[in-house]
């Protein structure tokens, strides 16, 4: 009786609609995903047995940049889809964090197969966004360039210096005081900053990580901490700069009903009167209020 492989080891489960197994009990590739022709597959046993012809050293890594494509014309293509139906009236855009993999040619490889979609990248330390400047040099002049981790002088004058030279640099403030590094680096550079705010959302998850979410998460500005912000910047001349909300809910999300939690209370943000002392429709407990008027907002 012969062995499923593909059930023994759920290749279905973590590899649909990339990897299967083919008729011969083989790992195949296919990398277009379903739209895959059969003589474009590849058979891993076959790549590994050239590999062996041609006296390559173990162990080796190999990259298949057509399924980056896919999965980027995906993503772009769901989102489209979304806009469309819904009626939403503005555009998807997206980034990818080099920290997920810091490989040289995929991060190049992501940068140039979604410059068609603008897409970006996320950096959060000095090597990475070192990284991600030379590789979005190839990229859309849109392109977002999301600067957020530790930020030092150092790194905050990199990502100025970056604006400088026409990268569409974001840099995400996460820290109550890195304001004061972004403010103090922006007047000896010259370079007028554009800003975002991480904000550490109540929604919690339950998922593998979930202790790190909600408000005892340990990154992020909790609604007051936000209104601070934003009033220092106000009275540094520098509220424009805002334009930008970040946040995170955690890895391993279980169920969608949490990212729809997520975004409904990260709208309220939006909405936030910052002018507002905290204690009125300002709020003090990191819920957002809603209220309408002629008022600077977020």
């Amino acid at each position: 009786m012969s062995t499923n492989y593909g059930y023994l080891y759920n290749i279905a489960g973590w590899g649909d609609p990339y990897f299967t197994v083919d008729s011969s009990g083989n790992v195949s590739v296919k990398i277009h995903g379903v739209e895959t022709k059969p003589e474009q597959e590849i058979d891993l046993l076959a790549a590994v047995k050239k590999a062996t012809e041609k006296n390559l050293q173990f162990p080796l890594i190999l990259r298949f940049p057509d399924v980056l494509k896919h999965r980027l014309d995906s993503l772009n293509t769901a989102f489209a889809n979304a806009i469309k139906y819904t009626g939403y009236t503005s555009h998807y855009q997206g980034v990818f964090p080099v920290k997920v993999n810091q490989n040289k040619h995929v991060v190049d490889d992501l940068v140039g197969f979604g410059k068609v979609y603008n897409f970006g990248l996320e950096a959060g330390s000095k090597p990475e966004l070192l990284l991600a400047m030379n590789s979005l040099i190839n990229g859309s002049p849109k392109a977002y360039l999301v600067c957020n981790g530790y930020k030092d002088m150092d790194y905050v004058s990199l990502a100025l210096v970056a604006r400088s030279i026409n990268f569409n640099t974001i840099i995400v403030l996460e820290l109550e005081e890195e304001v004061d590094t972004v403010v103090r680096a922006s007047r000896e550079l010259g370079v007028r900053p554009i800003l975002g705010i991480r904000a550490r959302l109540l929604t919690t998850n339950p998922g593998h990580f979930g202790s790190t979410s909600g408000k005892h998460g340990k990154f992020g500005l909790l609604e007051a901490q936000i209104y601070a912000v934003a009033e220092k910047l106000k009275q540094l001349g520098m509220l424009d700069c805002l334009k930008l909300l970040h946040f995170h809910i955690g890895s391993q999300i279980p169920t969608t009903s949490i990212i729809s939690s997520a975004v409904r209370e990260a709208t309220g943000y939006h909405e936030i009167d910052v002018l507002l002392p905290p204690g009125e429709d300002g709020g003090t407990d990191g819920h957002p209020r809603h209220r309408r008027g002629p008022r600077d907002r977020l």
